[in-house]
Order: C-alpha cells, then sequence, then structure tokens
C-alpha cells in the first residue's frame, strides 16, 4: 500500500510541475508567437500553413504535450 500512495504522490507532483511548467512557458509562447512566427516563416504564416495568432489555452496545450512528449523521449534514452 505504501509502494502504490508513493507512487501518486508522485504523478500528482509531476503532473502540477508539469502544469506550472506548461503555464510559464505557453504564456511565454503566447507573447512572443504574433511577433516571431511571422518574422521567422513568413510564407508558412501567409499560406495560413502556421496561424498568425495563437491563443493562451492552445499555446499552454502545446506546451502541455511538448512536455509530456519530451519527457517520454528523456525518459527512454536513458533506458538505452
Amino acid at each position: 500500500m505504501e509502494r502504490i500512495t508513493r507512487y501518486v504522490f508522485v504523478f500528482i507532483a509531476s503532473t502540477v510541475v508539469r502544469f506550472f511548467i506548461a503555464a510559464l512557458n505557453g504564456t511565454i509562447v503566447w507573447w512572443l508567437w504574433p511577433y516571431a512566427i511571422p518574422a521567422i516563416m513568413p510564407k508558412m504564416v501567409q499560406l495560413d500553413y502556421i496561424p498568425h495568432d495563437l491563443g493562451w489555452v492552445a499555446s499552454f496545450a502545446v506546451c502541455w504535450l511538448s512536455s509530456i512528449m519530451f519527457s517520454k523521449i528523456i525518459y527512454n534514452d536513458k533506458e538505452g
């Protein structure tokens, strides 16, 4: 039972930490998106492959999914 409680605590703690990191990074991406992306990839924005404006929720979701994806890649790299 103690082992299950520890796993639950680690899962909840990592989820909370990932949430706050995604919120911070999502806010930074949201602030910079309208200025940086059109300057870096103007043709992609002009052809509507990449949106010119990005909402905060979408920015947060992108950062959250990226954190999950990169944590799995790093974890798999440590195993091999």
